[in-house]
C-alpha cells in the first residue's frame, strides 16, 4: 500500500506538471519560431548564443538554493518559512550583483553593439527567471505542481504574446527580447500574491546558522547547477565563438525541438524529487522500483520522439522555418540519437540530488565538462554544427556510463542495459517498418505505422506494465497526490 501511494504521487506530480510543460513549451517553441521567420538564421543565432552565454553565469542568483530547499521542506515542513526566507533574501540580494558581472563580461569581450545588447536584455530575464524559481519552490515542496505548471504556462504565453505583437510592429530583435525580463516580471509578482494569500509568513531574515548549516549541501549543489547548465551550452558557446553567428541559428533551429522534449522530461522528473528525497530516507528497495517505473516511461516516449525525428526531418524542418534551414535537416535526424540518452540522464540528475549525491554529481559533470570542452574546440572547428553535435553526444555517453556505474556500487542502481537495449530495438523495428512503408505509402503515413509498431513492441516487452497503469488510474479516479 505504501509503496502504491509513493508511487502514485509521483505520478501524479509527473502528470500535473507534465501536462502543463507540455502547453508552456508549445508556447516557447512557437515563439522560437516566430524570431527564426522574422530574423533568420543570423538573428536567431545572436538569441541562442546569448541564451547559453548568460545561463550558466545567471544561475549565481539561485546557486542550488531552490534544490536544497524544496528537499528539506519536502522532509521536514515546519522548517518552510525560516530555509525559504533566508534564500529568497540572499537570493534577491545576488541578483544585481549577477546583472553587473554580465555587464562587465560583455565590456571584457568586446562584442558588437547587437551582440551586446542581446547578450544584456536575455541576461537580466535568465537571472529574474532563476530567481523566481527559488519563490516558486515553496509550491515544490507541497506537492503544489498543478500552482506550479499554471504560473509556467502563463510566463511563456505571455512572453508569445509580447513576442509576436512586438515582431508584427516591426521592432529591433534587441527591442523584441526585452519583452522577456517584463514578462518574468509580471510572474514573479503573481506567485508571490498567491503564496502570500494561501501560505504562511516567511521569517524575512538571514539566518546564519541555517547558512552555516546548508553551505556544506548547498554549494555542491550550486557548483553542479552551473556546471551542468555551462556543459549543456558548451555547443552553441563554442560555435559562437569559432563559427559564424548563421552556424549557431542552424545548430539552434534543429536542436530547439530536442532541448524542449529533454526540458519536459526535465520538469516532469523534477516534479518526483521531493517524493524520491523522501524515499531516499524511509525505503530504498521502495525508491529503487518507484525509480525504474519512470525511468521506464520517459525511454518509452522519448523513444516515440526520437522515431518521429528520425523518419520525418525532410518534412518538419522546412514546415517550422522555412526554406532558410535546409542545414538543419541532417543536424536533426541524427539529434535523435542525444535526446534518448540525455532523457536517461536528466532522470539520474535528479535521484542523485535526492539521495544526497551532490558532490559524485559536480565532480562527474566537471570532468565530462572538460571532455565536452576539448572535443568542441578540436571538432567544432573542423566540421562545425556536426562537430559540436558528436562532442555533445560523446559527453553525454560517458556522463551516463560513469553515474550508472557508481549508483550500483552504492546499491541504488536499477537494471540499465536492458532497458536501452529494449529501446534501441523497438526505434530500430519502427525505423524499419518506416522505411518500407516509405515506398508503399507516404511518408507520414508509413511513420504512423512505425510509431504504432514502436510502442506495441515496447510493450510486449514488458515497457509498459499494467500494475503502473492501474497505479494512474486510481491516481485519477481518487484525485490523490
Amino acid at each position: 500500500m505504501r509503496t502504491m501511494k509513493a508511487g502514485r504521487r509521483v505520478l501524479a506530480n509527473v502528470v500535473k506538471l507534465g501536462l502543463s510543460k507540455v502547453a508552456a513549451d508549445v508556447c516557447t517553441f512557437l515563439m522560437f519560431l516566430v524570431l527564426a521567420r522574422a530574423y533568420g538564421p543570423g538573428g536567431i543565432g545572436e538569441y541562442s548564443f546569448a541564451m547559453a552565454l548568460t545561463g550558466f553565469i545567471s544561475l549565481l542568483c539561485n546557486f542550488g538554493f531552490e534544490a536544497y530547499s524544496v528537499r528539506e521542506v519536502a522532509r521536514r515542513p515546519e522548517f518552510e518559512a525560516r530555509c525559504f526566507g533566508t534564500f529568497t533574501l540572499v537570493g534577491a540580494a545576488l541578483c544585481p550583483l549577477v546583472w553587473l558581472a554580465t555587464y562587465a563580461l560583455v565590456a571584457v569581450a568586446g562584442f558588437d553593439r547587437l551582440r551586446s545588447n542581446v547578450v544584456l536584455v536575455i541576461g537580466a530575464y535568465q537571472i529574474l527567471y532563476f530567481f523566481s524559481q527559488i519563490v516558486l519552490g515553496r509550491f515544490k515542496a507541497r506537492d503544489e505542481m498543478a500552482t506550479v505548471g499554471l504560473l509556467e504556462g502563463g510566463l511563456r504565453l505571455l512572453i508569445l504574446g509580447g513576442t509576436a505583437g512586438a515582431v508584427v510592429a516591426g521592432a529591433s530583435l534587441e527591442a523584441v527580447l526585452l519583452v522577456f525580463p517584463l514578462a518574468v516580471g509580471a510572474y514573479l509578482a503573481v506567485a508571490g500574491l498567491i503564496l502570500t494569500r494561501t501560505h504562511r509568513p516567511l521569517e524575512w531574515r538571514v539566518n546564519r546558522p541555517l547558512l552555516k548549516r546548508a553551505w556544506p549541501s548547498v554549494w555542491p549543489l550550486g557548483v553542479a547547477m552551473v556546471l551542468h547548465t555551462g556543459y549543456m551550452k558548451v555547443d552553441i558557446l563554442m560555435l559562437g565563438i569559432l563559427r559564424s553567428e548563421t552556424d549557431v541559428g542552424v545548430y539552434a533551429a534543429a536542436y530547439r525541438p530536442v532541448f524542449g522534449f529533454w526540458s519536459l522530461f526535465a520538469v516532469m522528473s523534477h516534479a518526483a524529487y521531493p517524493v524520491f528525497s523522501r524515499l531516499f530516507l524511509t525505503s530504498h528497495a521502495e525508491l529503487r522500483r518507484t525509480f525504474g517505473v519512470l525511468l521506464d516511461y520517459f525511454a518509452l516516449v522519448a523513444g516515440l520522439a526520437a522515431l518521429a525525428m528520425l523518419c520525418l526531418a525532410d518534412q518538419v524542418i522546412p514546415l517550422f522555418y522555412g526554406d532558410r534551414f535546409e542545414e538543419a535537416v541532417p543536424l536533426f535526424r541524427l539529434f535523435s540519437f542525444l535526446l534518448l540518452v540525455t532523457t536517461i540522464n536528466v532522470v539520474f540528475d535528479h535521484f542523485m540530488q535526492a539521495t544526497n549525491h551532490e558532490q559524485f554529481r559536480m565532480r562527474g559533470i566537471l570532468l565530462n565538462i572538460g571532455i565536452n570542452v576539448g572535443l568542441n574546440l578540436y571538432l567544432v572547428s573542423r566540421y562545425g554544427p556536426m562537430g559540436a553535435l558528436a562532442a555533445t553526444l560523446a559527453s553525454e555517453i560517458i556522463l551516463l556510463a560513469l553515474v550508472y556505474t557508481v549508483m550500483a556500487r552504492k546499491g541504488l542502481g536499477v537494471s540499465l542495459f536492458h532497458r536501452i537495449a529494449r529501446l534501441l530495438l523497438c526505434v530500430g523495428a519502427g525505423y524499419g517498418v518506416w522505411a518500407a512503408g516509405c515506398r508503399i505509402v507516404n511518408t507520414w503515413v508509413a511513420a504512423a505505422v512505425g510509431l504504432l509498431v514502436y510502442t506495441s513492441l515496447y510493450a510486449l516487452l514488458r515497457g509498459i506494465r499494467a500494475r503502473d497503469l492501474k497505479m494512474l488510474a486510481q491516481w485519477f479516479r481518487r484525485n490523490e497526490g
